[in-house]
């Protein structure tokens, strides 16, 4: 006897069997029956689990040792005393700009090309294991291109900045502990080599503008005081003619190197304060911590890795076991059906596939009695 679904919004009643309609097929699962088939399977499950980690400890154990050397560096610049309550409310984005001079920028400064360039065109001389050492990047990271040179230094760097205490925390990993401290030392030397030489600021700006115009204003006033001197030598006996016309363009001459000395006086003293502010406006690198000479290995981490790997493919073993034993399951139940109409649907839309799906088809019946033993 046929069993009557009726379909929800439709008084129409039809017979599942008759119009070859059916249940979308669902899972038997049972837990201690996927347990047998991973115990039934150990002997797979461990040696693939074996093999890995021992591929993966000779590779870890071919890598070398790294080092890293760090150092720290001090909040520099003038403090915003409303930063913190900006980031508290979360207004410290895009509202709070960062003093020019402060160290804020350190770690833009120090990933730029500019300082990164400088870095990788330095040899390094250094001691390892009491012999000396000349290595240039090139030659240490094996790389030529340059875009790739600069990423592979970036990737053995880490610029990390506090947030709250401002302080910046340098590294430099290698697998020589005297070349990260050679490299990270070359870095503060370029930031610092930056800051007084290349960083542009206000001050200093308005001090070169400054110099500009008082050497204007001076030459100006040479102009005046020689034009005042012919005029006075062509009219030596001025005083007791006393023209009006000669008294007249006397006072005017006299009027303008007055006016170009005051003038220059003036600009005088403002350069001399610019100079002054400039000095005081070039950042100064405040170095809490040294780069460091590391005596201890920062990776790799070779007993976590290889434990992290065993465990890895032991669960991907048992996800492919569990979901092998599921497909089996279905292909040869209740779900035969739909497994069957899902196979035409694909050959009919991917003729050449047919001939595939067929020896996946066989090559899995043939391992089902090895499975379900």
């Amino acid at each position: 006897m046929s069993r009557k679904v009726t379909l929800k919004g439709n008084n129409q009643d039809f017979d599942p069997v008759d119009n070859a309609t059916t249940a979308p097929y669902r899972f038997d699962i049972n837990l201690f029956e996927l347990a047998r088939v991973i115990f039934d399977k150990r002997r797979l499950v461990l040696g693939v689990t074996i093999a890995v980690t021992v591929l993966t400890a000779t590779y870890l154990l071919l890598l070398p040792n790294l080092y890293t050397s760090t150092a720290t560096i001090l909040p520099s610049g003038k403090s915003n005393n409303f930063s913190a309550l900006k980031n508290l409310v979360g207004l410290g984005g895009a509202l709070s700009s960062p003093d020019e001079n402060s160290s804020a920028l350190y770690p833009v400064i120090l990933s730029s090309n500019l300082i990164v360039d400088a870095v990788l065109n330095e040899k390094y001389t250094f001691i390892d294991k009491s012999q000396t050492m000349a290595v240039l990047p090139t030659e240490y990271f094996e790389i030529e291109n340059r875009d790739r040179l600069r990423a592979a230094l970036r990737n053995a760097t880490s610029i990390n900045s506090d947030n709250q205490t401002g302080e910046i925390r340098i590294g430099v990993e290698t697998q020589y502990p005297a070349l990260s401290q050679a490299i990270l030392s070359n870095y503060l030397l370029q930031l610092e080599d930056f800051n007084r030489n290349k960083r542009r600021s206000s001050a200093r700006d308005n001090e070169k503008y400054l110099s500009r115009q008082l050497t204007t204003v001076k030459q100006e006033m040479q102009g005046a005081e020689d034009a005042l001197e012919s005029f006075r030598k062509a009219n030596l006996d001025w005083a007791i003619s006393g023209s009006p016309e000669i008294m007249k363009e006397q006072g005017q001459l006299q009027r303008e190197v007055d006016a170009r000395s005051t003038t220059y006086t003036l600009l005088a003293q403002e350069h001399e304060m610019a100079k002054l502010e400039a000095q005081k406006d070039v950042p100064v690198i405040r170095i809490l911590d040294a780069p460091s000479m590391p005596t201890i290995k920062s990776g790799p981490f070779r007993r976590n890795l290889i434990i992290f790997s065993g465990l890895i493919t032991f669960v991907i073993m048992t996800f492919i076991l569990i979901v092998r034993h599921l497909a089996l399951q279905a292909i040869d139940g209740d779900g035969k059906g739909e497994y069957e109409n899902l196979r035409h649907d694909v050959e009919a839309a991917f003729p050449r596939t047919k001939t595939a799906i067929n020896r996946i088809k066989t090559t899995v019946r043939e391992k089902t009695p090895l499975i379900r033993q």
